[in-house]
Parts: structure tokens; sequence; C-alpha cells
């Protein structure tokens, strides 16, 4: 009886024991098979590309600099009268040879008369000392030169000449009138008042300015005369083009070699003294050139991303020169040739094969 228990009861084990390992290996298959179906697919990155090619690369030298116009001219009148006529104000813009103000001239204008009177004078004076010598003025030309000098200034007949000459140019010049084209600055001086001792205004030709600035001496070799500059004011704006015109071959205390260059002023945007900051460029012509934003690092080393058949192919890459936007490329094996398409826009997220959607 025993014995018939103890066997029906290690039988009865056996079927329970089949039948939960069976329950066990099903419910892990389940849990696979939910996994699988549950995994996302990988999505596409939407990116920008751009097809390399040899190139020409701007390599790029940064400094700061001051705008100082090429032609500039402190006006003011040589006499003391009051001021009769203003005619433009600051910012009004003059033609070469028009008249900007003209002071009052019946003093100037009786001086002039008063030193041509005193002409007259001294001629006659002349005459009496020559007659005192043996000569007349019909005589001139074989009296000695030694004696008629001394006789012409005598008599005062030099200094008669001299007056009269500086009244003439003090009338003339109580007129002032624009020696170019330009725009007035610095206009204080009223009307009906004395100008002050000071100039009158500035005469500013804004149509070219000259950016001074300096770079250090270990840097002189890579600007040459010629070179294309970029200005850019310091409180923002569009930028302007122009080029190096002078080298200052000397270096300052501070060690730095000024520079010069010519800058256009298009639409009038440029005024004297602005504070601009300065990109020299050279270019570098036969360069694999790719902007920055195609650049990243990836095991501590730069990558680029190259377009094919709908994936991001991960590229080792060496850097050669960098300006403000771009890199150049050094020469390597099994990396970027001409005509690959390279990923420049949405690259921050890529890994090597990742799929991907180009923007059109």
């Amino acid at each position: 009886m025993n014995s018939h228990k103890s066997t029906l009861y290690i039988l009865l084990s056996i079927i329970l024991h089949s039948g939960c390992g069976d329950s066990a290996k099903t419910s892990e298959d389940d849990d696979q098979n939910i996994s699988v179906r549950e995994l996302p697919a990988i999505p596409s990155e939407n990116v920008s590309v751009f097809t390399i090619k040899s190139d020409v690369f701007d390599k790029e030298l940064l400094s700061n600099g001051i705008l100082r116009a090429k032609e500039k001219a402190e006006l003011k009148f040589t006499s003391q009268e009051i001021i009769r006529n203003i005619n433009f104000r600051n910012g009004d813009r003059v033609s070469r040879g028009e008249a900007i103000a003209s002071l009052e001239t019946m003093k100037i204008e009786n001086k002039v008369l008063q030193c041509k009177n005193s002409l007259l004078q001294a001629r006659l004076n002349l005459q009496d000392v020559l007659i005192g010598q043996g000569y007349t003025l019909a005589d001139s030309l074989s009296i000695p030169e030694e004696t008629m000098n001394i006789a012409r200034v005598k008599s005062g007949f030099e200094q008669a000449i001299a007056d009269l000459k500086t009244a003439e140019y003090d009338l003339d010049k109580a007129t002032i009138s624009a020696p170019f084209d330009g725009i007035i600055a610095n206009l204080y001086d009223k009307q009906f008042n004395y100008p002050t001792t000071t100039s009158f205004c500035t005469l500013i030709n804004d149509r070219y300015f000259e950016a001074e600035f300096k770079v250090l001496e270990s840097e002189i070799s890579s600007v040459r005369r010629n070179d294309k500059v970029e200005v850019i004011p310091v409180s923002g704006g569009e930028s302007f083009i122009g080029k190096v015109t002078a080298v200052n071959p000397q270096v300052n205390e501070k060690g730095l070699v000024e520079i010069s260059a010519l800058v256009e002023n298009r639409k009038g945007l440029l005024f004297d003294g602005m504070n601009v900051n300065i990109k020299v460029k050279q270019e570098i012509r036969d360069c694999m050139v790719v902007p920055k934003s195609a650049v990243v690092i990836r095991s501590g080393r730069p990558v680029i991303f190259i377009h094919k058949d709908g994936r991001a192919i991960w590229k080792y890459v060496t850097l050669g020169h960098e300006n403000s936007s771009c890199y150049t490329l050094l020469p390597m094996e099994d990396t970027v040739s001409e005509g690959d398409e390279v990923i420049f826009e949405g690259v921050l997220n890529l890994a090597h094969e990742s799929p991907v959607i180009v923007k059109q």
C-alpha cells in the first residue's frame, strides 16, 4: 500500500513539473516576440548637402581698426569779421567750389584799397630813391640788381606789395568754398557772430575711407599690398570690401605693424573715426573647403558625413586652414573626394550609416 502511494506521488510530480516547464518556456517566447514587435524604427534625419569640389579658400587674419577719411580738410576764415552767410549745416553735402559761408567784407575791401594807395606811394618813394642814386625807373633794366633791391626795400615798395597781397588774400578767403566734394561736419558757429579762432567746419570726402589697423610682427608675412579686406562696423550691420594699400615698414615698441586699407563707403553708412573689425583675406586656390557646420568631433577626432544611398557615411578628416566660417581638408586616403555630397546641416545626431532624407 505504501509502495503504491509512493509510485503515484512520483508520477504526479513528473506531470506537474513538465507542465510548468512548458508554461515557462511559452511565456519567455511570448516576451521575446513582444519585445521584437515593440522596438521602434530608427527615424531618418532631415539633412542638407552640398557637392564638394576644389575651390578657393579665404585665409583670414583678424584685427581691430578705425576709419579715417581719405580726404579731410579743416576750413577756417583768415579774418575776424562778422559772419554774413552760412549756407549749409552739419551733414549737408557740398560740391567742389560751392560757397559754404562768407564774412562781411566792407573792412577787408577798405583794407585792399588802402594797400593799393600805399603801393602807389611806395612807387613814388622808389623813384625818389633811384633818382638819388642817379637812376630813374625807365633805367630799371640797367640798374644793378643789388642797388635795385636796396632801393625797393628802402622806399617801402616791397612791404607795400606784401601788404596788398595779404589784403587780397583775406578778401578771397572771406568766402569759404569747398575744395572738393564732401560732407560738412563740426560746424558750430552762428550767423551774425564772429568766427571762433579754431576751424569753422570740417569737410570730409566720405566716398572712400582708409581703415587703419595693426597686426603682430609675427603675422606681417600674411599681409600683402592689394590683399582683400572685409570691414565690419563694431556697431553691426553689413560688411564692406576693400584692399590693403600700405604696409608701414616699421615695428613699433609694442611689436605691432601699421596697415592701411582703402574701402568704398557704399550707401553712406561709414563715418570718419568709426571703430571697425578687420578681416584680411588671402586667396588659397585648389582647396577642399567645407563649412564648419559640417565638422563634428567623434572619438576625439574631426569627422564629416557623406550622403550615399540615403545613409550618412562617417569619414575621418584632417583639418588644414581655418577662417570664421570654413575649414580646408588635407589630403587623406579613403576620405572625401570631389563630387561627394557632404552633409552640413543636421549632423549633430548622426552616426555611421544613419538613415537620412536630403532636404529639397
